[in-house]
Formats: structure tokens, C-alpha cells, sequence
């Protein structure tokens, strides 16, 4: 046919471009230059192509609510959810003071729970499209490229 071939002809091309662009988060310039495209072009790849990798992950689910602004509103969003840890819990020390052996105890127990959070957190941040400054201006697609992201540091950990 007419018309000039595409420079992301294979599906290997394609796969490469979209991975290299969530662990990345590069400006179009740089992935157009990376990948022989115009920066529109590396653009509209992007958009086409990351839609096809999270229904290839199997993240067909909507992202939750953004704000939630009760605690009735969190458990009806995640009923699944049986217990909720707030930042800033467990014991310090006293000034000129010791914690106790029961303190200390219970300080450990809820560590051991906060790390499994904290792990999943520093995975997500494994992509730069999740710790970088956000540029991306397409309604939605913030939502969108969390839960793709989301979905790859899962796919790794179910892989490993």
C-alpha cells in the first residue's frame, strides 16, 4: 500500500517503546529521538499503545475514588479491606525514658505490616511515569498510567 511504513513496525517494537516509556517517563523529544519518530508521533504511539498494555496485564479495573472524605466512603469503595494502618502510629521513646517490652513489641508488629505497604510503594516508584513530575495533559490518562504501572510492578512480582 501507499503511504510511508511505520517506524514501530513489529510487535517487538512496540512492546519496547511502550515499556521503555513507563520505566523511563522520557519528553517526546527524547523518545522520538530514541525511536527515529517525530515527537507527535512518539506521542500519539504512546496513547495508542498503553491502552493495549494494561488489557494485556489484565487491569481492566476502574482507579478508585481520588478523594474520599469519610471512613463510611472507604469501606464501601474497598469492603475487601480488613484492617487500615494511618501513617504516624506506634510508640517513641520518651524523653529520658525507655519504651516498654510490651511497647517495643507492638511497635515491631506494626512495622512488619507497614513494609509490605512500603515495598509496593517503592516498586510503583521503580517507573518513572510514577515518581516522575507529571507532564502528560490528557484528561484521565494520570489515572490511567498509575494503574498500567501498577500493573507491571505486579506482573513482576508474580513473574519473580
Amino acid at each position: 500500500g501507499g503511504g510511508r511504513k511505520p517506524r514501530l513496525a513489529t510487535v517487538e517494537d512496540k512492546f519496547i517503546y511502550i515499556l521503555f516509556y513507563f520505566k523511563c517517563y522520557p519528553t517526546f523529544d527524547l523518545a522520538g529521538l530514541l525511536f527515529d519518530l517525530d515527537r507527535s508521533q512518539a506521542n500519539r504511539w504512546m496513547h495508542r499503545l498503553q491502552p493495549l498494555l494494561e488489557a494485556a496485564l489484565d487491569q481492566q479495573l476502574a482507579p478508585p475514588k481520588r478523594k474520599l472524605t469519610s471512613m463510611a466512603e472507604f469501606v464501601e469503595a474497598f469492603p475487601e479491606v480488613k484492617q487500615v494502618l494511618p501513617s504516624g502510629l506506634g510508640r517513641t521513646k520518651p524523653r529520658g525514658g525507655q519504651l516498654t517490652a510490651e511497647q517495643k513489641a507492638d511497635n515491631r508488629a506494626l512495622a512488619s505490616e507497614r513494609i509490605v505497604c512500603e515495598h509496593a510503594f517503592a516498586g510503583l516508584k521503580r517507573y518513572g511515569i510514577a515518581y516522575q513530575v507529571y507532564r502528560n495533559r490528557k484528561e484521565g490518562f494520570d489515572d490511567r498510567s498509575m494503574v498500567t504501572a501498577a500493573g507491571l510492578w505486579n506482573f513482576y512480582l508474580e513473574a519473580a
